[in-house]
C-alpha cells in the first residue's frame, strides 16, 4: 500500500526546500536550499502548481535568481509530479552550455535528482546533452533561433529563458511555437522568465507582461505600509501603472572620478532607501530584513498571466546593494547603451524605446538662466555657430547654437518669421537673421559659420535662397545608415541638365539625430553652473510650448513588409524646435565631425588671437578659423565672415 500511495503534496517551493542542494559551481552559497533566503522566489515558483494559472511571466533584473527559480520548477516536476519538460534558451549553444554548467551540476548535488535520472542507466535510456529521460517524462533543452529543436513534441511544462531577447526563427515567433507544444495537456503551464528589454508592441514578452496581473513584491514597513522598493519617484520607475507606497533610493555622492580624456564619472560613496510614507532612512540590514516578510500583491485584474517583477533591491546576494545600485546607475549616465543596459540588467525595467524624450515639464523646470537674442554672450568654451532652418507654410523658424568641442552646445536665439515662403521679402529678413555677430566671453566675436536648411517644403525657394551661398548647407532627411552623407547636385536648368555650381542636397539621419539628442543630450542632469557638461543642451527663456516642441516625439517599432522597422511619430501638434535643433547639430557635424586634437588646438588658438587683435582695437581678421570645408567639384569663394 505504501508502494501505491501518491506522492505527498507538496508546491515547488517546499520540495525544493526539502530537496534541493545547491552547486559549487553556480551558487555563492552552495549546499541545502532556502527558500526564505530570497523569499521573492516563493511566489513565481509556487504558481507553477496553481490551477488557475496557464502563463507565468517572470520579469526580473539580473542577479534575481530567476535561473534557480527555473531549475527548481524542472526538478520539481521531474522527480515528484513527472511529465515532458522542455527548457528553451535563446539559442541552442546557450542551451548545451545550460546543460552542462547548470543541469549537469544540478543533478549530481541532489540526491532526489540523481536517482530519477539515474546517470548509470542513461546510456542505455538514449540520453544525450539536450534530452534527458526519466520514468514518466523527459527534459528537453532547446533553442528558440532553432525551429526544429522546439517541434515535434508534446510538452506539459514549456519553460523559456531570457524569452526577452528570443529573436524570430525561420518559421516565426519561438513564443508561440513554445505555446502550441503544450496544447495537448489540460494540466500545462507555460513560464517565461527574462530579463527585459524594450517595450514596444514587437516584444512579445513585454506584451504577455502587460496582459498579467502584474504582481509586485509589496514589503511591510516598520510604519505599517506595505510599500515597494523602487529607484526613484517618478512613474518610470515601475513597469506598471500601479499607484502603491514606496520606498526610493538616495545616494550621497564622493568626488567625480576623472578620466584621461577629462570626462567625469560620478559616484556614490553612501545608499539607501527611505519610506516615502513615514520618511524612514532603510540600511541595507533593514532592506535584507524587511524583504524576509513580504508578499506578492496583483495590480490588474488576473486572466490566468501570473506576472512577477523583481529588481536588485529585492537581492540578498549583494552587501552593499543599495550603493553597488547608485553607481551602476551614475556610471551609465551620458550613453545610450550603458544607461539601457543598466536600466534593463540592474532596475528590471523594459527600456521605452531608445528614441523617447523625457518629461517636457522636467526640461521646462531645468532650464538655465541667461539672455538670449541679441544679448547673448557667447560662452569662453563655444568656438562656433551653427543654424538651424525648418520652412513652413505661412513662417520660417530658425535656431541658432554656440558649440563647444566636447558637444555641449547652448541656444544663442530661435527667431519665428512670419511670412509666405513664396515671397522674396522673408527670405531677406532670414538673410539678416543669419548675418548677425555675437560678443564673447573671450572677447572674440562670432557670426553663423554653418545653417543648414530643410528642402522638405518650398523646395524651389529654398535651392533658389541657397544657391551660391558657401557657408549654407541644404539638408533633407532620409533613412541612411549614416548620420550625414555626402552631398549630390540636385539642381538642374531649364534643359533638365545637373549645374555644375548648383545646389548640393545632403542626406541626414534624421531619426538617428532625434535618437541621440533625447538619450545622449536631454536626459543627462544639469551640470553646476560653470561646469563643462559634455554633449549637455543649455536653453534659457523658452516657454512651455517650446518644450512641448523638443519633446514632440517618440520611437515606435512597427512591422513593414514583415520585418520590424524603428521609426519616429509625433505626440504634439507642433515639432520645430526639435526639427531646427537636429539641422542645427547636422551643421556641426559636417564643420567638426571629424575634427583631431590639433585642429582643435588651431580653432582654439584662432579665437584667443582674435580676442587679443579685438582687445587691441585692430581690424577684425575675416578669414574664417576652420579649415575651408573641401568640395567635390570647384565652388566660387565666398567669404564666411569670420568669427
Amino acid at each position: 500500500m505504501r508502494a501505491w500511495a501518491p506522492p505527498p503534496e507538496l508546491t515547488v517551493s517546499e520540495w525544493a526546500d526539502k530537496e534541493r542542494r545547491l552547486s559549487s559551481e553556480t551558487s555563492a552559497k552552495p549546499g541545502k536550499y532556502s527558500t526564505a533566503y530570497t523569499e521573492y522566489a516563493r511566489g513565481p515558483m509556487d504558481a507553477f502548481v496553481d490551477p488557475t494559472v496557464r502563463i507565468i511571466i517572470g520579469m526580473f533584473s539580473a542577479q534575481t535568481s530567476k535561473t534557480t527559480i527555473i531549475e527548481n520548477a524542472a526538478g520539481y516536476f521531474a522527480q515528484h509530479d513527472p511529465c515532458p519538460i522542455m527548457w528553451v534558451e535563446p539559442t541552442l549553444d546557450i542551451a548545451e552550455a545550460m546543460s552542462k554548467d547548470r543541469v549537469s551540476p544540478m543533478i549530481r548535488d541532489t540526491p532526489a535528482l540523481r536517482a530519477v535520472f539515474s546517470p548509470q542507466a542513461a546510456k542505455s535510456r538514449g540520453d544525450t546533452l539536450l534530452h534527458k529521460i526519466f520514468p514518466g517524462g523527459s527534459l528537453t533543452l532547446a533553442g528558440a533561433n532553432s525551429y526544429n529543436s522546439l517541434a515535434s513534441r508534446p510538452i506539459r511544462i514549456a519553460i523559456g529563458d531570457e524569452a526577452a531577447k528570443w529573436q524570430a526563427n525561420e518559421k516565426g515567433s519561438p513564443i508561440r511555437q513554445l505555446s502550441a507544444r503544450v496544447k495537448g495537456f489540460w494540466n500545462s503551464k507555460v513560464a517565461l522568465f527574462s530579463t527585459p528589454t524594450t517595450a514596444d508592441e514587437n516584444n512579445e514578452f513585454f506584451q504577455l507582461w502587460e496582459r498579467s496581473d502584474q504582481r509586485l513584491f509589496r514589503i511591510p514597513c516598520d510604519c505599517g505600509v506595505r510599500l515597494v522598493f523602487v529607484f526613484d519617484g517618478n512613474g518610470n520607475s515601475l513597469p506598471c501603472g500601479a499607484t502603491v507606497p514606496r520606498a526610493i533610493l538616495e545616494w550621497e555622492e564622493a568626488a567625480p572620478v576623472v578620466t584621461g580624456d577629462g570626462r567625469k564619472i560620478r559616484q556614490a560613496s553612501a545608499a539607501w532607501f527611505r519610506c516615502l510614507s513615514c520618511n524612514r532612512r532603510i540600511d541595507d540590514t533593514d532592506r535584507r530584513r524587511m524583504v524576509q516578510g513580504g508578499e506578492w500583491e496583483p495590480t490588474a485584474p488576473f486572466t490566468g498571466i501570473a506576472g512577477f517583477w523583481g529588481w536588485q533591491a529585492l537581492s540578498p546576494f549583494e552587501s552593499a546593494a543599495a550603493v553597488h545600485i547608485a553607481n551602476e546607475w551614475l556610471s551609465a549616465l551620458g550613453s545610450d547603451a550603458t544607461l539601457q543596459s543598466a536600466k534593463n540588467e540592474t532596475l528590471g525595467l523594459p527600456w521605452q524605446g531608445t528614441g523617447d524624450a523625457p518629461d517636457w515639464e522636467r526640461l521646462y523646470e531645468r532650464q538655465d538662466e541667461y539672455e538670449t537674442g541679441d544679448g547673448f554672450i557667447v560662452p569662453a568654451r563655444a568656438l562656433y555657430l551653427t543654424a538651424g532652418v525648418d520652412v513652413q507654410g505661412d513662417r520660417i523658424e530658425v535656431q541658432i547654437l554656440a558649440h563647444a568641442k566636447n558637444g555641449e552646445h547652448w541656444l544663442v536665439d530661435y527667431v519665428v518669421i512670419s511670412g509666405s515662403p513664396f515671397a522674396d521679402e522673408i527670405w531677406a529678413k532670414l538673410t539678416e537673421c543669419l548675418e548677425r555677430g555675437w560678443a564673447g566671453e573671450s572677447g572674440a566675436h562670432f557670426w553663423v559659420k554653418l545653417t543648414a536648411i530643410d528642402s522638405g517644403h518650398a523646395t524651389h525657394e529654398v535651392y533658389k535662397w541657397a544657391r551660391g551661398r558657401a557657408d549654407v548647407m541644404v539638408v533633407k532627411g532620409f533613412d541612411i545608415g549614416e548620420l550625414l552623407r555626402a552631398p549630390s547636385w540636385v539642381d538642374i536648368n531649364w534643359r533638365g541638365q545637373k549645374i555644375k555650381r548648383g545646389i548640393q542636397l545632403w542626406a541626414i539621419n534624421v531619426s538617428e539625430l532625434k535618437r541621440r539628442f533625447y538619450n545622449a543630450t536631454l536626459r543627462l542632469s544639469k551640470p553646476d553652473a560653470g561646469e563643462p557638461a559634455a554633449n549637455y543642451f543649455h536653453f534659457s527663456g523658452r516657454d512651455r510650448e517650446w518644450c512641448k516642441q523638443l519633446t514632440a516625439e517618440h520611437e515606435v517599432t512597427k512591422k513593414v513588409k514583415g520585418y520590424p522597422k524603428k521609426s519616429f511619430e509625433q505626440n504634439h501638434n507642433r515639432n520645430e524646435a526639435l526639427d531646427t535643433h537636429g539641422y542645427g547639430m547636422a551643421a556641426a557635424i559636417r564643420l567638426t565631425g571629424r575634427y583631431r586634437p590639433d585642429q582643435w588646438a588651431q580653432a582654439e588658438a584662432a579665437i584667443a588671437a582674435m580676442a587679443v587683435e579685438i582687445r587691441a582695437e585692430e581690424s577684425i581678421p575675416l578669414a574664417p578659423i576652420f579649415r575651408p570645408i573641401q568640395q567635390s567639384r570647384p565652388r566660387p569663394q565666398i567669404r564666411l565672415g569670420g568669427f
